[in-house]
C-alpha cells in the first residue's frame, strides 16, 4: 500500500526548533528564515538573537575585509578556507573603517574625522549613525570600541581621539542617548593604543609603565592596574597592540624578529618571522615588516596579518600560522583591513535600549 508523504510528516515542538537553529551557523538561519511565518517570528525575536549569540561562541570566527582598492564594500570570509562574499557598501563615510565588532555588530567611521560614526550589522545590512560630536571634527588619531554594560544592560561606545594642539580625550555614548560623556585624559594617561572592551571594561595601554588603564561601564571609573609581568621582552619594540581575541586580552609587541603575543593571564606565545618567510611570504623581513595578530581560531593556529613595506610599495598578506609544526598556509595576498568577526542576527535599533546582550 502506497505511503501518503504527508501523513509522515513530523512536526517538532516550537522549543527544539528553537535550540536547533540558534547553534546553526548564520547563514544558514538566515535562509530558515523564508521557510514559514513561525520560524521567521522566532528567528527575529530578541529572545533568539541572544541565544545565537552565546551559541556562535563555540563557532570559530569569521574575516570581516575591506580591500584598499575597494575601500566603502564590506566582505566575509572564514578563517579555513579564503572564499570572500560581498556583504554591504558604506558609501556616506569618508575613508570608511571598521573600529571595532562586538556581538555581530561593527562600528564604522574614519581614522582622521569624529562624524560621521555608524553602528552596521554586516549580515543584516542594518545601519545607524551615532549622535555627533560637538568637539572639532578634524583629529590627529581616532579609536572606537563597542561594548555592555552588563548591569544597565546598555551597550556603550567610547572613542578616544587628540585633535591638534590638545590632551587626548575620551568621549562615551550609552546607546539610545544623544549625548557623548567627555573625560579628559590629561591626569589618567596619554596613548594610542585601545580602546578594547573586555570583561566589562574598556582598556588602554598605559604603555611607558607597562599598565592597563580600565574604564568601568557600572561605574563610569578609571582604574590602573598593577605593572604587567611581560619580562622577558625586546627593550625596543616596533609595534604594539591591545586586543580580544576570542575573549582573552592579549598584548602583542612586534620585534625585529619574533612576534610576541601576552596574555593579560599570564600566557606567553611566539611567532618566529624566520617561519613566515620560509613559508612562502616574500620580502626583507627588517624592521620593515610587521605582523598583527588577527584571529586564533584554535589554540594551535594564528591568523596573522603580515605587512611588508618596501620602499616601492607595500605587500599585505594574510596567513593561518600552524604553532605545532610553525608552518603556514597562506590565505591571500593584497592590500585590504581585515578584523576577527563573530556575526549575529542583533539589529542596531535593537541596542538602542537595554535588554538585548
Amino acid at each position: 500500500m502506497a505511503t501518503n508523504s504527508r501523513s509522515m510528516q513530523i512536526t517538532l515542538p516550537d522549543d527544539m526548533v528553537f535550540d536547533i537553529l540558534c547553534r546553526l551557523p548564520i547563514e544558514s538561519i538566515v535562509r530558515f528564515k523564508s521557510v514559514c511565518k513561525s520560524w521567521n517570528c522566532m528567528i527575529q525575536d530578541p529572545v533568539f538573537i541572544n541565544s545565537q549569540i552565546s551559541w556562535s561562541k563555540v563557532h570559530p570566527p569569521k574575516l570581516l575585509l575591506t580591500a584598499d582598492a575597494e575601500p566603502s564594500s564590506f566582505f566575509l570570509t572564514e578563517t579555513s578556507e579564503f572564499k570572500a562574499k560581498k556583504l554591504m557598501d558604506i558609501n556616506d563615510v569618508e575613508d570608511p573603517i571598521v573600529m571595532c565588532s562586538f556581538n555581530g555588530l561593527i562600528c564604522i567611521g574614519s581614522r582622521t574625522r569624529l562624524d560621521p560614526l555608524k553602528i552596521c550589522n554586516p549580515v543584516t545590512r542594518e545601519s545607524l549613525e551615532l549622535p555627533h560630536s560637538n568637539f572639532a571634527n578634524r583629529v590627529e588619531f581616532h579609536q572606537v570600541a563597542l561594548g555592555y554594560d552588563n548591569i544597565t544592560k546598555r551597550y556603550k561606545v567610547v572613542r578616544s581621539y587628540k585633535a591638534v594642539e590638545t590632551w587626548s580625550r575620551i568621549e562615551i555614548l550609552t546607546l539610545g542617548e544623544t549625548i557623548w560623556k567627555k573625560f579628559s585624559t590629561r591626569n589618567v594617561f596619554y596613548e594610542r593604543y585601545g580602546p578594547v572592551f573586555h570583561d566589562g571594561a574598556f582598556h588602554w595601554t598605559f604603555y611607558l609603565y607597562r599598565q592597563l588603564v580600565q574604564f568601568d561601564l557600572s561605574t563610569d571609573g578609571f582604574h590602573i592596574s598593577p605593572p604587567l609581568f611581560l619580562a622577558p621582552f625586546p627593550q625596543v619594540l616596533h609595534y604594539l597592540s591591545l586586543l580580544n581575541v576570542e575573549g582573552r586580552l592579549l598584548l602583542t609587541f612586534d620585534d625585529l624578529e619574533i612576534f610576541y603575543i601576552f596574555g593579560v593571564d599570564g600566557s606567553r606565545h611566539y611567532v618566529i618571522k624566520e617561519d613566515l618567510k620560509r613559508n612562502g611570504i616574500e620580502g626583507d623581513f627588517s624592521d620593515f615588516c610587521n605582523v598583527d595578530l588577527i584571529s586564533m581560531p584554535s589554540p594551535d593556529n594564528y591568523i596573522l596579518r603580515v605587512t611588508m613595506n618596501r620602499v616601492e610599495d607595500r605587500i599585505t598578506t594574510l596567513v593561518n600560522y600552524h604553532t605545532q609544526n610553525r608552518t603556514v598556509t597562506l590565505l591571500c595576498s593584497d592590500d585590504f583591513n581585515v578584523i576577527s568577526f563573530k556575526p549575529s542576527l542583533l539589529s542596531p535599533n535593537m541596542v538602542m535600549s537595554s535588554g538585548t546582550v
